[in-house]
């Protein structure tokens, strides 16, 4: 990730061989998933071995993020590989003008072509999407649109973190955010056979659409552990997961002013004390979920 570096990006980022250590110590440490995302991973050339590398040390989980508008780079190697459980695709629209208008480059029928080779491969391939009261209304052709290609969808609830906009910015969100037993009801009530929400152990909410499976991520749901209870950023996602910078500073929180606790990854490493701490890290991730909206919009 290039967010919650504590460096600045001229200063470079990890080497391959940094992130693989890493990625081992995570490993050794009792965490089982991971996805590359971004900025955007496919800029880095290395991202289909860093994957093997994990499928082959024995995650479960190895996924990508990503917008798909590099991925033609490497479609003469993706034929064959079975070392990638999932590409996540951030596309918020499937018409034009408004996909132009929210990336500012005019590449929707790209993204498009390259999810239908991913498909035609077999991947699992997963669309994501952020969920606003102010284009809600999209929602019922994004659904329809989606369910032809054979893949799933993941909605996201909008999320604040404090530190990261102005203060203006809370009401905005107040405004546009719905969540996602909203959005279930607004799509239920449109869309002719549009299935039941049911529990999803990892995101909050899941339902589907003729075949196509949706998941509705719920950040109302959250783990909190005792540390929480006393930060000055109380985040509306609590410990969701944990991010490593493309700098090597590794966190379980969205820290956009660098004011809470985080690994220096790269000394870690030089002084063999990573794996250990990851695993005081592991254990936060075993208490349970609950749910902290309002505690979290009292803090606001």
């Amino acid at each position: 990730m290039e967010d919650f570096r504590r460096s600045s990006i001229s200063s470079g980022v990890l080497s391959t061989d940094q992130w693989l250590q890493i990625f081992k110590c995570f490993y050794d440490a009792g965490f089982k998933g991971i996805s590359l995302t971004g900025g955007e991973p496919t800029l880095n050339p290395d991202w289909l071995s860093m994957l093997k590398y994990c499928k082959d040390l024995g995650y479960v989980s190895t996924e990508l993020t990503s917008n798909l508008l590099t991925l033609g780079r490497y479609k003469e190697q993706l034929p064959g590989v079975d070392y990638i459980t999932k590409f996540k695709v951030s596309l918020d629209t499937f018409n034009k003008e408004r996909f132009y208008y929210l990336t500012r480059v005019d590449a929707l029928e790209n993204v498009l072509s390259n999810i239908n080779f991913l498909v035609g491969l077999g991947f699992n391939v997963q669309l994501n999407r952020v969920t606003m009261r102010s284009t809600q209304e999209e929602l019922i052709e994004y659904v329809e649109h989606a369910s032809k290609l054979n893949v799933s969808i993941k909605l996201l609830d909008l999320v604040y973190y404090k530190g990261s906009n102005s203060d203006n910015d809370i009401d905005e969100w107040a405004s546009e955010f719905i969540s996602s037993e909203f959005t279930w009801l607004y799509l239920k009530n449109h869309i002719k056979d549009f299935g039941n929400m049911e529990s999803d152990q990892r995101y909050g909410w899941q339902t589907s659409y003729k075949k196509m499976n949706i998941i509705l991520k719920d950040s109302k749901l959250t783990k909190r552990s005792k540390r929480c209870q006393t930060c000055p950023l109380y985040c509306q996602e609590g410990i969701f997961t944990v991010r490593i910078a493309s700098d090597g500073t590794i966190s379980t929180c969205p820290d956009y002013k660098n004011e809470l606790s985080y690994i220096d990854g790269v000394r870690a490493l030089q002084d063999k004390s990573l794996t250990e701490r990851l695993k005081n890290i592991f254990k936060e991730f075993k208490i349970k979920e609950g749910y902290h909206f309002e505690e979290y919009v009292r803090k606001l």
